[in-house]
């Protein structure tokens, strides 16, 4: 009996030292955990995402959305365009995003490149606007290619500042300037600075006619501005006005 005990003693302490050695192997064969292993370890909410790994709202995140881009002429040889986007994320806003606008001219020729960035609110849909382009041949159509994407966890809604008593006038005769007037009223009582106002007039049929920007420096909380945009000439068959503000608050904590 006391044979038997000491031989199961041993064969217990043998399989346990086997076993130590045989995990310790193991383990060092497998590789550490990482955010990029297709596995649900290391305190993750769900694959590779989620505790020590990037959250997994941005693991299911959209891309921005191009609906459509549009060149208008403004003079001679001056060029505005405009494109229509959208943040499709319901719960991402995007701080900030890179474009790249490619301008084409009637032989499909890439005349001109202008890099920019804007920023989305979570599922907004808004303007990029680029004035004042220049070009010696005739531009026909645009495209706008997006870069660089910044998205925050935040579903904030964009400040109220709202466009109202828009007006539409032909300032002088014979050709003349196309003038829009519109007040612009910060409905919130935070003060907002450097906001970008985009001025686009569109037809019965949601072509665009006509598009222009101002820098406004500041609007305080209550405060109501006047904007005004001009264009040369008398731009007819307007049917919707559109004034946009822009102010980006999606980087503040």
């Amino acid at each position: 009996m006391w044979r038997t005990r000491r031989q199961l003693t041993a064969l217990l302490i043998i399989v346990l030292v086997v076993g130590g050695i045989g995990f310790l192997f193991v383990r060092n064969l497998l590789p550490e955990p990482t955010c990029f292993d297709n596995r649900k370890n290391q305190g993750e909410e769900d694959t590779d995402c989620g505790g020590s790994c990037l959250p997994c709202i941005f693991r299911n995140r959209r891309p921005i959305q191009v609906f459509w881009t549009r060149v208008t002429p403004v003079r001679g040889g001056v060029y505005a365009a405009v494109a229509e986007v959208k943040n499709p994320n319901n719960a991402l806003g995007i701080s900030e995003f890179e474009y790249l606008l490619k301008l084409f001219d009637d032989k499909d020729a890439l005349v001109i490149e202008k890099r920019g960035t804007s920023f989305l609110y979570a599922d907004e849909v808004s303007h990029v606007v680029e004035t004042n382009l220049r070009s010696e041949r005739p531009i026909v159509r645009g495209v706008l290619e997006i870069g660089r994407t910044d998205y925050v966890i935040r579903d904030d809604n964009p400040p109220d500042l709202i466009a109202g008593e828009k007006e539409l006038l032909l300032v002088s005769q014979n050709g003349g300037t196309t003038e829009l007037k519109a007040r612009l009223f910060n409905r919130t009582l935070n003060d907002f600075r450097a906001i970008s106002v985009h001025g686009i007039l569109l037809d019965q049929s949601q072509n665009v006619l006509a598009v222009s920007s101002v820098l406004l420096d500041e609007v305080r909380g209550g405060e109501a501005k006047e904007i005004r945009f001009f264009w040369p000439g008398e731009i007819k068959n307007v049917s919707v006005m559109l004034v946009e503000p822009r102010v980006n608050t999606l980087t503040n904590n």
